[in-house]
């Protein structure tokens, strides 16, 4: 099953903005303040680097998961929705969370599929760019 970077790239984002927004409304119950909605697309000076970075990742993941026997790998796909899981782990694990490719259900490629996102992904927090838009900081 080959990686589609646009959807893994849809899928990274979205998950992104969802993380950013779990810190605000915690950070506003913290504060006895109403959270701000975290939404948008990354700043307009970043998203073709995040978009090229997530490509390299899918580039260099594809023989790995191409040698993996699908029908029988460890991580079951929602709908056969593969590039979410995908995207959606790719960013866990870029930023350090405690899911990701490297948890145990990636096995037994998790261990590569980490150090390609490690290599090739931003991680940090989202900051809203002075020009619009969101970047990792």
């Amino acid at each position: 099953m080959p990686l589609i970077p646009d959807s893994v790239f849809d899928s990274w984002w979205a998950t992104a903005l969802e993380d950013a927004q779990f810190t605000e409304n915690n950070n506003a119950a913290e504060d006895g303040r109403d959270p701000v909605d975290i939404e948008g697309d990354p700043a307009a000076e970043y998203l073709e680097e995040y978009r090229a970075a997530v490509l390299r990742v899918c580039e260099e993941a594809a023989p790995l998961i191409a040698a993996q026997n699908l029908n029988t790998f460890p991580r079951r796909c929602p709908d056969g929705d593969f590039d979410s899981v995908f995207g959606s782990d790719l960013y866990l694990t870029a930023v350090g969370h405690g899911a990701g490719f490297w948890d145990g259900d990636w096995d037994p490629i998790g261990d590569e599929l980490t150090a390609i996102a490690k290599r090739h992904m931003p991680s940090g927090d989202l900051a809203e760019h002075i020009n619009g838009g969101w970047f990792f900081i």
